[in-house]
């Protein structure tokens, strides 16, 4: 296109400044505090202290290789979740 430059026709965003708006993004700085009251280094010791990590990985080592011999079965290449996956839902029981 003649004269076309895309430099012209680029807009440089701002923030909006309605009350909904600036509402909205108080409230967005505000839940983002809220992982950092679970940082704190001798909570989480004591929260791995609790939590039964051998039992939760070797169940989702368990689960991993069961999904992974069904896809392979089955003629698929990749099982429909990962080991982390299984962690997580070994972690959720």
């Amino acid at each position: 296109m003649p004269g076309y430059s895309a430099r012209s026709s680029a807009k440089v965003p701002t923030p909006p400044s309605d009350p909904n708006s600036t509402k909205f993004q108080t409230v967005l700085r505000q839940l983002a505090t809220v992982p950092q009251r679970y940082e704190n280094p001798g909570l989480l010791d004591e929260a791995l202290n609790v939590i039964p990590l051998n039992r939760i990985y070797a169940e989702a080592e368990e689960e991993s290789q069961i999904m992974q011999v069904e896809a392979m079965s089955l003629g698929k290449g990749k099982a429909k979740w990962g080991y982390q996956d299984c962690v997580i839902m070994a972690l959720l029981k």
